[in-house]
């Protein structure tokens, strides 16, 4: 091909009306296009750059391999048959890569039989287009990928994450402390949980509303976020008692933490529309030096030495 027969069908695709509505939810999502052919880069690469996406170019496998290890991209076209390492074997590879393992990768290939599509299909792709592609259905399988890809990870931030604070939810924060059991018993490991509870929260709900008890419980969040360590675990258990986790300390160091935790939260008042809110909490501490048997036990411990601060005042941390 000459290059006014390249310039003419790039012409053609820029004149093709793009006829799916622009979606803010994949608009500047980052393509990558793996293919041999410049030509076909070049005219995938206009008409994805016309929708919004941010579009990079390699023309083999271990260039691509070479670009997905130092960035990373929402969406691979990948072509099927390059010379060289081919397209299977790019796809495997590109699998390994840290972060890659769910990205969504489109094999396109002038290969129209069955066989190689279930084989691609079965390592790895999450779709295939036989060539000539036709633009229009390349757009709505991009765009679906994507849409796709979000919503499954938006499915995973919901089984993950409480919704409210951006914590661990309940089941995510207990099975995260399974790790500190298998570090304890392998290795011997120390560990800390404390349980922390807001204090007379009712009456805020009671006394300002529901929309005020929430900010409270993403407040104490954001507060408790601020003093424990980056490696710490912190989650809620529902309602508005959470828990912190620390692996590798010490008793009294653990306490300290504790109790740095029940100041921040007594210190940093909520602000309101016309005021401020004030509230405590109240928490136990349950220390692997005291003895363990399970984290089941461990954290009925720390529940009840919760229940002890609660009964003996409030706004205190205990450790018995």
């Amino acid at each position: 091909a000459t290059p006014d027969d390249i310039e003419n069908l790039l012409s053609s695709v820029n004149q093709f009306k793009f006829e799916l509505s622009e979606s803010d939810r994949i608009s500047g999502k980052k393509i990558l296009i793996v293919d041999d052919d410049k030509i076909n880069r070049s005219i995938f690469s206009r008409r994805l750059e016309q929708r919004g996406l941010k579009v990079f170019q390699r023309e083999n496998g271990p260039e691509a391999l070479d670009f997905v290890k130092s960035q990373k991209v929402d969406l691979i076209l990948l072509d099927l048959l390059m010379p060289g390492m081919n397209g299977i074997e790019v796809l495997e590879k590109i699998k390994l890569v840290d972060g890659y393992a769910n990205i969504p990768i489109l094999i396109i290939s002038g290969l129209d039989d069955p066989r190689s599509i279930v084989m691609c299909l079965r390592r790895g792709a999450t779709d295939y287009l036989s060539k000539p592609v036709e633009l229009s259905v390349l757009e709505i399988k991009i765009a679906s990928a994507l849409e796709k890809n979000i919503l499954q990870g938006n499915l995973e931030q919901m089984a993950l994450y409480d919704q409210l604070t951006g914590l661990f939810n309940r089941h995510s924060i207990l099975s995260a402390l399974e790790d500190f059991e298998a570090g304890y018993v392998d290795e011997g490991l120390d560990f800390g949980i404390l349980t922390i509870d807001i204090d007379n929260f009712k009456k805020i709900n009671d006394t300002y509303g529901h929309d005020v008890g929430d900010q409270a419980l993403q407040h104490l969040s954001q507060v408790v976020s601020q003093v424990i360590r980056e490696q710490d675990l912190f989650g809620r258990l529902g309602g508005e008692e959470f828990i912190i986790g620390s692996n590798r300390i010490s008793l009294p160091d653990f306490i300290d933490v504790s109790e740095r935790i029940r100041a921040a939260v007594e210190t940093n008042d909520m602000g309101l529309q016309h005021g401020i809110l004030s509230f405590t909490v109240s928490g136990g501490v349950y220390h692997s030096t005291i003895g363990f048997s399970s984290m089941a036990e461990a954290l009925k411990i720390s529940d009840q030495h919760l229940y002890n601060a609660k009964n003996r005042g409030r706004n205190r941390v205990e450790v018995d």
